[in-house]
Order: structure tokens, then C-alpha cells, then sequence
């Protein structure tokens, strides 16, 4: 029921659910850029190999996908990662948090 109501576009999915879809990797760190000042981001970041989508490492990491996706929204307007995979999720993500 909820899969047809997608397609109807009368539902959205949350913003959330796209961390399924996205894998970034982080940025070489250079002396304009400086590391996340918490250590749960440093974590996250370090945990961001592009391999993983980011709800894996969340998942880890024990984030909740609140957690992660502010994260996630924080360190690449930092220019600290890139996006390997789900730009348009990351978009949309970005629209959010």
C-alpha cells in the first residue's frame, strides 16, 4: 500500500532514507580545511571510505539517521567529503538540515 502510494506521489519519503543511497568519501585535509571539532564527527568522517553507504557507518557507529544526516550536511558544506554516489539525495538532505 505505501509502494503505491509513492508512485502516486502522494506520499514522499523522508529525507532520511536516502543515506541508504549515499557514498562519499572524505577530502584530503589541507591547511585551509580543518577536522570536525567533535569526536563523533571524527568518527564519521574517518568511517566515510567510499565503500559503505552513510546509514552503515551511522549504523556503526550507533547514530540516529537524525544524527548522521546532520553530520553528514555538516562536514560537506565544510568541504570535508564528496559524494561518490546520491548527489540528488544529498541534495535533499541539504534542503533539510
Amino acid at each position: 500500500m505505501a509502494a503505491s502510494l509513492l508512485r502516486r506521489h502522494l506520499l514522499e519519503p523522508a529525507p532520511v532514507m536516502g543515506l541508504k543511497l549515499i557514498v562519499a568519501v572524505r577530502q584530503r585535509l589541507t591547511e585551509a580545511t580543518n577536522p570536525p571539532s567533535s569526536i563523533q564527527g571524527n568518527l564519521f568522517l574517518n568511517g566515510l571510505n567510499g565503500l559503505d553507504s552513510v546509514w552503515t557507518v551511522a549504523h556503526r557507529l550507533r547514530l540516529t539517521p537524525e544524527g548522521a544526516a546532520q553530520l553528514l550536511a555538516s562536514l560537506y558544506r565544510d568541504q570535508l567529503i564528496s559524494v561518490i554516489r546520491g548527489a540528488p539525495e544529498l541534495q535533499r538532505l541539504l534542503e533539510e538540515y
